[in-house]
């Protein structure tokens, strides 16, 4: 109870930490009954008095919302503005009725970037339709399988309630910030899948198929060593420099409006007037109405 209330205090994604709960209970088979239902609420308290103040926050805003957006962005006010647009339409992405496309969307990006990290950013820009449309598919015949799983055994259920467990203050039906996904939200989350991976590995083991138990061992252990150096050797590099960050992302996604400004920002700040021209109009291209953006 003590590290649940050090948790929420570092970060408002634990305020989810009592459905963990509830979830390793049942892959230990733990019977319901008062006893088990009756410790949990110590930790439904903790974390719902925290959901609270993540509430009051929100409504009461930031003292110095000028000073929070120049942090928020690291560089400053962003420059991108469209002279001929006076009444931009209203930001309705950050609308639960709109937003309800998102969770399907968010839920496969981290698993997939999870065994795929390629193309990793400090920052996604929004997803094309098509991603939607297609998450919207193959996400559900993932839970399928996963439900159908129950047959045989309780942990890839538990690996995977787990994995979601972890970001679902962020699946984003209430926009949380600027940004739909970002990597820092799947590191503790990554533990669900791994726990499945895990047991497919045992079970096969158990079942002396060691020819494919040895041969996805070492394709684990291989693109393990692949995955360290790019998230802890590469990614480090990207950050060594502003400039060279933003230009990490936009070499990724070329659209990134949000980027595309910041650093058309810091080139204008050092007198690169036309190469920050071409930055601004690139972003207003790609998108003027990102939400990341601010007159």
């Amino acid at each position: 109870l003590i590290f649940i209330v050090l948790s929420n205090m570092s970060k408002p994604m634990s305020i989810s930490f009592f459905l963990m709960v509830f979830a390793a209970d049942f892959v230990i088979r733990r019977p319901i009954s008062k006893k088990s239902l009756f410790d949990k609420i110590p930790y439904i308290l903790i974390c719902m008095f925290f959901f609270y103040l993540i509430i009051l926050g929100g409504k009461l805003g930031h003292p110095d919302k000028e000073l929070y957006m120049k942090i928020q962005f690291g560089i400053g006010s962003p420059k991108l503005v469209d002279a001929e647009l006076k009444n931009p339409p209203p930001l309705t992405y950050y609308m639960i009725k709109e937003n309800i496309k998102y969770p399907m969307y968010v839920i496969l990006f981290y698993f997939t970037k999870l065994l795929i990290p390629v193309k990793l950013s400090a920052l996604y820009p929004y997803p094309p339709y098509f991603e939607i449309v297609y998450s919207h598919i193959i996400t559900p015949i993932i839970f399928l399988l996963i439900f159908y799983s129950l047959k045989y055994t309780r942990h890839l259920f538990f690996g995977w309630f787990f994995f979601i467990f972890s970001f679902l203050t962020v699946i984003q039906i209430k926009m949380t910030g600027p940004a739909l996904v970002a990597d820092r939200y799947t590191y503790l989350a990554s533990i669900g899948i791994f726990w499945g991976i895990t047991v497919f590995l045992i079970y096969l083991f158990n079942k002396n198929k060691t020819g494919l138990f040895y041969f996805i061992t070492v394709f684990i252990f291989i693109f393990s060593f692949y995955s360290a150096y790019k998230i802890n050797t590469y990614r480090c590099g990207v950050w060594k420099t502003s400039i060279n960050l933003w230009n990490d992302v936009i070499e990724n996604y070329p659209n990134a409006t949000t980027a595309l400004n910041n650093r058309g920002c810091i080139l204008l700040s050092n007198g690169y007037l036309d190469l920050a021209e071409q930055d601004f109009l690139a972003g207003l291209k790609a998108n003027k109405y990102d939400p990341g953006l601010m007159e």
